[in-house]
């Protein structure tokens, strides 16, 4: 099962909402999942309530319907590979979303990570008129540049810099670097592997079978496998980080409670309009 944030857990503000999107990508295809059986389940029992009362053409639909108890949950599944690429798409996105948030959080602690050989161009400098603006212009400048390098690109910033691994061992480097070009290649490629694709995973112990040409579709478990070992990177990341830099940290929950107070305060809302517009019925 996909990992669930712990509610009790201290985090920093680019983990928690790391987390939350995290969840949300797994609430919404079970949401989906369950209103379609919901739906094709009142769908029976109306059709069959119906078809008691005798009438030719209400038992001809019930038996036809039988035949299909479940119409619109069969045409979800019809949509599996689209729903697999696009959560495998969701999920690499909001990790590197999240390094990019945790580095410039560092970053904005100590400047002085920032320090390298690099040029700054004095039109650039003389573009600001106070320090903080013109060190988030170098941090804004510095993830630019580490996100067009790639996953590999921030790991050795990471390493050489923060003094932190990104990974702990080869399964964690070849699974994450798998979810990443899988993502990549249902971005611009529509899922059919390439040559780049299988440079790029070359050497990483995977058990997939990949096919150059052919699209590769990847099953629940696969997503589930790629999405834990984002979720446990990014969460051990986030911890590593907050007591190197003293970043804020607070509860998962404590993060979390303005939304859901917020959520409770629409949902009161639309209570409250609905009753109103029986009453005017």
């Amino acid at each position: 099962m996909p990992r669930i944030p712990d509610p009790s857990l201290l985090c920093s503000d680019a983990g928690y909402r790391f987390q939350l999107q995290h969840f949300r990508i797994f609430d919404f295809c079970f949401f989906v999942s369950k209103l379609s059986t919901s739906l094709d389940e009142m769908r029976f029992r109306a059709t069959e309530y119906l078809a008691r009362g005798g009438e030719n053409n209400q038992v001809a639909h019930f038996e036809k319907l039988k035949q299909n108890p479940k119409p619109i949950f069969s045409k979800l599944k019809l949509f599996g590979e689209d729903q697999s690429e696009l959560m495998t798409i969701r999920l690499v996105d909001n990790f590197t979303s999240f390094l990019s948030e945790a580095l410039q959080a560092c970053m904005a602690k100590k400047p002085e990570l920032l320090r390298s050989k690099e040029q700054i161009k004095t039109e650039d400098i003389l573009r600001f008129t106070n320090r903080r603006d013109l060190v988030d212009f170098l941090i804004n400048r510095k993830l630019n540049e580490l996100s067009y390098g790639g996953i590999r690109g921030i790991e050795e910033f990471l390493d050489s810099r923060l003094n932190v691994a990104l990974v702990e061992n080869d399964n964690e480097r070849a699974v994450l670097s798998i979810a990443i070009e899988l993502r990549n290649i249902y971005t611009h490629n529509r899922g059919v592997v390439n040559e780049l694709f299988l440079s790029r995973i070359a050497g990483h112990e995977h058990g997939h079978e990949f096919v150059q040409g052919k699209r590769f579709h990847a099953d629940f478990e696969d997503i589930v496998r790629f999405a834990n070992n984002l979720f446990d990177i990014a969460k051990r990341l986030d911890s590593q980080t907050i007591t190197k830099f003293g970043l804020q940290r607070k509860k998962y929950a404590t993060w979390d409670a303005p939304r859901i107070a917020r959520l409770s305060k629409e949902a009161e809302t639309e209570q409250s309009s609905n009753q109103r517009s029986l009453k005017q019925a």
